[in-house]
């Protein structure tokens, strides 16, 4: 199996929330998918424990009153799995995220109903390109555009 691995433009930032802000953010969150902003990834998970977002960098998120986020994580570059992948399919992450284990380099993965995201800080964006390059893993071969 062939994995093509697609650069995206830009830079990223992970915010986490307490779970309950959703109710208080989500007038503000929703302006920010409209297509004049930065579509190329918005994710918003919504959990028990969390309300978390992954978007660009360039987008300003609330910084003042309850709406702020308890944290925010920034300067990742995102890959993005090209193609629709099946839900048969075994070991895409696994096979992506294993050579970059064995590289010492951390990830944040998000997953679509169609492809998987992987985000990895900007300064080991070589050494990441170079781990998918030469890894070989299952028999899987990484391959990166831009």
């Amino acid at each position: 199996m062939n994995i093509t691995l697609k650069v995206l433009s830009g830079t990223f930032q992970v915010a986490r929330w307490k779970p309950a802000a959703i109710t208080q953010l989500w007038s503000q969150l929703l302006p920010l998918t409209e297509s004049k902003q930065d579509p190329s990834l918005f994710s918003l998970n919504v959990t028990s424990t969390e309300t978390s977002l992954v978007c660009s960098s360039s987008l300003a998120l609330p910084s003042a009153g309850p709406e702020s986020p308890v944290t925010i994580e920034s300067g990742y570059a995102a890959f993005v799995v090209e193609g629709t992948l099946d839900f048969a399919l075994v070991g895409i992450l696994a096979a992506i995220t294993s050579s970059l284990a064995e590289a010492k380099i951390s990830v944040f993965a998000v997953s679509t109903y169609d492809t998987d995201y992987v985000l990895v800080k900007e300064d080991k964006v070589a050494g990441a390109i170079e781990a998918w390059t030469k890894s070989n893993v299952q028999g899987v071969a990484i391959r990166v555009v831009s």
